[in-house]
């Protein structure tokens, strides 16, 4: 894999499978939820992560049942919620170097929507390059 660089020899491989089996897929990424759910600090979930499991309550569940609303969707909407919710308490106090800050000031700007449109286009692409649509498992890169 191109995301595998040698960078130290065993201890730089040895990390990088951690890395990989902690963001492994899985039986439902059970080995991030866990790492997560006793991780301790600030902490920057994986967004992703959250949205696909409320879209997956969202898709697999019925708003209403027998006229009702679906009390146990909305309940695990609000969990899913809720745990996103506990990661926007804790605090980052992180020190100021006005040296990086006048680096990223200089040298990092938004991109204008059509700027924003072409990068996305070219990230799609790349994506399709490293998975094709219908591709098997032995056939992505």
């Amino acid at each position: 894999r191109e995301s595998k660089v040698d960078i130290d020899g065993r201890r730089a491989n040895k990390v990088y499978d951690e890395i990989e089996e902690t963001l492994s897929k899985d039986k439902n990424f059970k080995n991030y939820r866990e790492a997560l759910a006793v991780a301790q600090g600030p902490i920057l979930p994986y967004l992703g992560r959250f949205l696909s499991d409320i879209t997956f309550i969202e898709d697999g569940n019925q708003d209403t049942l027998n006229g009702l609303l679906n009390y146990k969707k909305i309940t695990m909407v609000y969990d899913v919620i809720e745990k996103l919710q506990r990661y926007q308490q804790s605090t980052y106090d992180y020190a100021d170097v006005p040296e990086i800050r006048k680096i990223v000031r200089e040298n990092i700007r938004p991109l204008t929507a059509a700027e924003a449109d072409v990068e996305q286009q070219a990230i799609y692409n790349r994506s399709l390059e490293l998975e094709p649509r219908g591709a098997k498992r032995s056939e992505i890169k």
